[in-house]
């Protein structure tokens, strides 16, 4: 629950849910294993690791699964696997803001093939969609797909008579040569020219069963790492140190402009990602305290007079002979009493609200980034209502407005 800081495990359709109540998550992480992989012993440690990580705060888990037939010529195919995951993402997906993709093998395949066809259905898919880490994908075929549409396994039937184990359809479109892998890779390439999603591209050097295809890369925009491992371990994760595991956590930092091991980022991070309930005022100190890590802090340092029209609509400010200014408020943000960030925001009408700082006088929008913060700050008693203020204001939030508006 909430106030214990821990997720709640369940479960639909095979696929495992690692969720806060609804109104305390806006992002999640979901993990996609392979052909005939597991939603937990693909992964072992990582989905744990990840959860306990600054990254992941406010972040929901998911662990999606999904069957998989290697010797039945009725099996799911590719297509069918792409289909299933696009209504999975249609149905539990949609409702965050942000979404991040860790993928394994065929799960690659499946993520790189649904994406274009979700995006197409609805834009905002392409802005939602943060990044992914592509581990050892089959985007380019697999080895062992190749040996074994090569092997006949007997069948022996009744009356003495011997036939051979059909292998699914899916095998035969996982073979290096697949024109299926060439046009779900060909599709993702034209999509994200213009999408701009990032995605990072994770090889085993000791892998044996895929291989990347490296003139590909660059055209698909995918950027390229490995580790010293195999096809399957990269999946897996033994300790918090392992090699492969902090890959994975600066990667997923990078998705968001940042890097773990910068601590001024990591802080910043962790502010926009939280909710008002993580935060309690002090009144005797005037500071916002964070409850999961009490070293991280937001308090005012300064204020003074403010005005612009827009300010008019408000009782306190509508006197047109003699303009009544707002308070300009600055805050620090500060980790163990060292200032990490500054920024402004407004009081207005009396201090019922506190408003962050418009682009400019005439152009009122402001960044996601400054709403978040607006946020936070409700949890001071007399700041409430902040979305009914910039309603009756006229403020807009802009996703594509470039960061630097009061101080974000």
């Amino acid at each position: 629950m909430i106030g214990d800081y821990e997720r709640t495990e369940y479960r639909m359709d095979n696929s495992i849910f690692y969720s806060w109540p609804d109104e305390y998550a806006n992002a999640c992480v979901v993990f996609i294993h392979g052909l005939a992989g597991h939603p937990e012993k693909t992964w072992k440690n990582l989905p744990t690791f990840l959860m306990g990580s600054a990254f992941a705060r406010n972040k929901d888990i998911v662990s999606y699964s999904y069957k998989t037939s290697i010797l039945s010529a009725r099996g799911a195919n590719t297509e069918a696997c792409i289909d299933n995951f696009v209504t999975f993402a249609e149905t539990f997906l949609s409702r965050y803001e942000r979404v991040y993709f860790i993928t394994h093998s065929l799960g690659s395949v499946i993520t790189i093939g649904s994406i274009p066809i979700l995006a197409q259905r609805d834009s905002i898919w392409s802005r939602k969609i943060r990044g992914i880490i592509l581990l050892a994908p089959a985007l380019w075929g697999s080895n062992w797909a190749d040996w074994a549409t090569l092997i006949k396994l007997p069948l022996f039937l009744p009356h003495g008579v011997i036939d051979f184990l059909p292998l699914s359809k899916l095998i035969y479109e996982l073979r290096p040569s697949s024109t299926k892998l060439k046009s779900i890779r060909e599709t993702w390439s034209s999509f994200n020219s213009t999408a701009q999603i990032n995605s990072a591209f994770i090889h085993g050097t000791r892998d044996t069963v895929v291989a990347p295809n490296r003139s590909e890369l660059q055209i698909m925009g995918v950027q390229p790492l490995s580790a010293e491992t195999n096809h399957t371990k990269i999946s897996k994760v033994a300790t918090l140190s392992d090699s492969l595991y902090v890959m994975i956590l600066n990667t997923l930092y990078s998705f968001d402009g940042g890097n773990y091991r910068d601590r001024r980022q990591y802080i910043l991070q962790t502010v926009y990602d939280s909710k008002k309930e993580d935060w309690e005022y002090d009144d005797e100190l005037a500071e916002f305290v964070y409850l999961p890590d009490f070293d991280i802090r937001i308090n005012k340092i300064a204020d003074d007079t403010f005005f612009e029209k827009w300010l008019t609509i408000f009782p306190a400010h509508s006197h047109a002979s003699i303009p009544n200014p707002a308070k300009l408020e600055d805050f620090n943000i500060t980790y163990k009493r060292l200032r990490i960030h500054t920024f402004s925001m407004i009081a207005v009408d009396g201090h019922r609200y506190l408003f962050p700082m418009p682009k400019g006088p005439n152009d009122l929008r402001i960044t996601r980034r400054q709403y978040c913060v607006a946020k936070i700050m409700e949890s001071r008693g007399m700041y409430r209502n902040l979305d009914q203020g910039l309603e009756i204001a006229g403020f807009t939030i802009d996703d594509s407005l470039e960061e630097g508006a009061g101080g974000f």
